[in-house]
């Protein structure tokens, strides 16, 4: 099952708002290859094999944040959580997310 997230900007001082997306290069993806898609798209799943990574990481928002480093900051899938957990409180993008949804600068 994929999380697909319809992500508007818009522009407070205009009042003009658009949505991303991405084609899907049919020699790069084994899936949907050729098509138009809303950014960002992933898998929910957790971000590795170890059993903490399903507490951790099954959560729509998580999850989110992953793909929205993924695919928009050009950060890697691999989250080195195979040591050990991801730390959403520590890692900088996760937490200004975070803190952003908190304070009604974005909505999810």
């Amino acid at each position: 099952m994929a999380i697909s997230t319809l992500t508007v900007r818009l522009d407070r001082r205009t009042g003009a708002a658009n949505f991303l997306v991405h084609w899907r290069d049919p020699a790069k993806v084994g899936h949907a290859g050729g098509l138009y898609q809303v950014v960002p798209v992933g898998v929910f799943q957790a971000s590795g094999e170890a059993s903490w990574n399903e507490r951790n990481d099954f959560s729509l928002w998580r999850s989110m944040i992953r793909e929205f480093s993924e695919e928009l900051r050009g950060g890697s899938e691999d989250y080195d959580s195979e040591r050990g957990p991801i730390d959403y409180d520590s890692w900088p993008f996760a937490a200004r997310m975070t803190d952003a949804l908190r304070d009604n600068q974005i909505r999810a």
